[in-house]
């Protein structure tokens, strides 16, 4: 008979493996949706819209479908963005957050503060640095800035 712990571990083994999955099909479903618009399955599968075939046999919604999309189309500038979320270590949320802010120089202090952030934490970071761009301040680009806006408190 297995202990508690042993139980314990067990389970946690599981979920963890699990979110690991997850996150690598996250990044593999945006990928292939990215593949099929810009091959256009859709039509060869007699579907009006992209929109039409990703929720008719995938249940994705045209939200969800263009998201999955722009986040594959940015992890292919933003590297370290897409092993972190293809190995797990970030979250499908987290990287969708991520990429609107990141670039190639700034990717590995996101991805490190990202690490350590609660989702609400992280959102309100990339809100403010989006927010900062657009009255002139820092702006999301500068790396620098990153902690300094993730930091500050809000307002």
């Amino acid at each position: 008979m297995q202990s508690q712990n042993g139980m314990d571990r067990d389970i946690h083994f599981q979920i963890t493996r699990l979110a690991q999955l997850g996150a690598h099909y996250d990044l593999r479903l945006g990928t292939l949706l990215m593949a099929g618009l810009r091959g256009g399955v859709h039509v060869r599968g007699g579907f009006d819209s992209f929109a039409d075939y990703a929720e008719a046999l995938f249940g994705l919604s045209p939200r969800q479908t263009a998201a999955r999309i722009r986040v594959a189309v940015a992890l292919q500038r933003l590297p370290q963005l897409s092993a972190a979320l293809g190995d797990g270590l970030l979250r499908w949320p987290a990287v969708r957050e991520l990429t609107r802010v990141a670039t190639a120089q700034t990717e590995a202090a996101w991805i490190d503060y990202a690490e350590h952030a609660t989702a609400i934490e992280l959102r309100a970071a990339v809100q403010r640095c989006l927010e900062a761009s657009d009255i002139g301040g820092l702006g999301p680009h500068a790396g620098s800035s990153i902690r300094v806006l993730a930091a500050a408190p809000l307002r």
